[in-house]
């Protein structure tokens, strides 16, 4: 069996991994709490048979949105638990869920299930002693709602217990282009590509070269060709590695060496090489003065900005994944997994049957991807991009194209997040040369991974 104990990359972030699955149906002997069950498996879509003797669980809220006053899945999820297993949801208000979450484990009163990146390095030490039940007595594993989600609650594992319920992965990772601008260049569309498995970083890069820049001659950029948002993780991802990776159980800074890095550099030196075609991160006090090519803000960046969403829905602008590197053996993007760890002493049944309820109405049958299409379709996206969003983004058959998600395990505890980013940061931000950029973190880099590795053996 491939896996080790990788919950310790989830300790800082969600992450997303292959590791390698138990056989179906098999389940850990034991469990963290005396209280487990394991419901009887569904064959098509159904809630789970929970027999709930505590009916009450508590959970954490920033906003009535996520809770049960509000319109959100989660809103939703709870009147399902209510209705189907009675289960009454106690809200508790909070402004900081990390600090409530940390709190509330040391007192020993836990809320019911809380999202594994909350506990940050000391998830693994929190399994091990106990503090959160091993979801394999809480689930079956042959239910139809969780068989594709196995795979992913393993990265959250100890030996051959698994501490967190993956409700979902997907990517996060899109531009947003000026698609106006390439109209009137002649250019084809990168939806277009896209969908063609032609959209590459080295086609973006001609994209830019040939729109972006000082487009009157006076010296000042008319046209930013790319911000720098995101761009290192993005470029790194499309190799299928990132910077730390897993080795025999344990961190290792191996793919610093393995050549991908390297390549990230000369990336890099090829755009601040051209800070004339507007290859930088702008000025602020520019920004004004000057359009956007292509913007790592992504979907989000547009959906919370009024007038991007307007300039969206005139068809001025438009969505697309990031590219392809064309030296890769396939199309890869950043990966990210929703995973809720469950506290022994939280009342796990309940939870687990809460958890059930979210995943039900996440689960990707036609009925649920319909209603999230049409949720982006009313937003104002175009029919690609509303089929990308639903289908691509998270991984669905009838994807446009198929992709992996690389392990986005840069954030194995909060030091090796830090200085991990200064590796994409001071080379395109600060404009330093990426080996000595390497050079100057590896001992820090070293050292952080050297901590992180103690914990997986205590």
């Amino acid at each position: 069996m491939k896996k080790r104990i990788f919950a310790l990359l989830l300790a800082a972030a969600m992450i997303f991994s292959v590791a390698g699955c138990k056989k179906a149906g098999e389940t850990s002997s034991t469990g963290a709490t005396g209280d487990a069950q394991i419901p009887p498996a569904n064959t098509e879509l159904a809630l789970p048979k929970y027999e709930i003797k505590d009916k009450v669980i508590k959970v954490l809220s920033t906003s009535d949105e996520d809770a049960t006053a509000g319109t959100s899945l989660w809103a939703q999820a709870y009147k399902l638990a209510e209705e189907n297993y009675g289960i009454k949801v106690e809200k508790m208000m909070v402004t900081d869920t990390w600090a409530a979450t940390t709190t509330m484990l040391a007192t020993g009163t836990p809320p019911s299930f809380v999202e594994a990146h909350k506990v940050k390095a000391f998830f693994p030490r929190l399994c091990s002693e106990g503090i959160f039940a091993d979801v394999n007595t809480l689930i079956n594993r042959e239910d139809v709602m969780w068989k594709d989600m196995l795979k992913y609650n393993e990265i959250y594992s100890i030996g051959d217990k698994s501490f967190s319920l993956v409700t979902d992965v997907f990517t996060s990772e899109t531009l947003y282009y000026n698609s106006a601008l390439i109209r009137s260049a002649g250019l084809e569309d990168p939806m277009a590509l896209y969908k063609k498995n032609e959209w590459t970083w080295d086609k973006m890069m001609e994209y830019i070269e040939k729109i972006a820049g000082d487009k009157n001659g006076d010296g000042v950029v008319d046209i930013y060709g790319i911000d720098f948002l995101n761009l290192y993780s993005a470029y790194m991802s499309s190799m299928g590695s990132t910077a730390v990776a897993i080795k025999d159980g344990k961190i290792t800074t191996d793919p610093l060496f393995n050549g991908n890095y390297e390549k990230f550099g000369n990336f890099a030196s090829n755009l601040l090489s051209r800070g004339a075609k507007g290859y930088y991160s702008p000025v602020e006090n520019k920004v004004a003065t000057a359009k956007m090519l292509f913007s790592c803000g992504g979907y989000w960046g547009i959906k919370n900005n009024p007038t991007l969403t307007a300039q969206m829905k005139a068809g001025e602008i438009s969505l697309v994944p990031y590219p392809r590197h064309s030296e890769a053996d396939g199309y890869y993007m950043l990966g990210v997994t929703s995973g809720y760890a469950i506290p022994a002493a939280g009342n796990p049944v309940a939870a687990a049957a809460v958890l059930s309820c979210f995943r039900y109405l996440k689960y990707p049958n036609e009925k649920n991807l319909s209603s999230v299409a049409a949720q982006y379709k009313s937003e104002g996206w175009n029919d690609d991009v509303v089929h990308f969003l639903t289908y691509d983004q998270f991984c669905q058959p009838g994807a446009l194209q198929n992709f992996s998600l690389t392990p986005n395990v840069n954030f194995a505890s909060s030091e090796v997040s830090a200085v991990m980013s200064k590796l994409g940061t001071d080379v395109l931000e600060k404009q330093q040369n990426w080996a000595t950029v390497r050079d100057k973190y590896i001992t820090r880099i070293q050292n952080a991974v050297d901590d992180a590795n103690k914990l997986i053996n205590k």
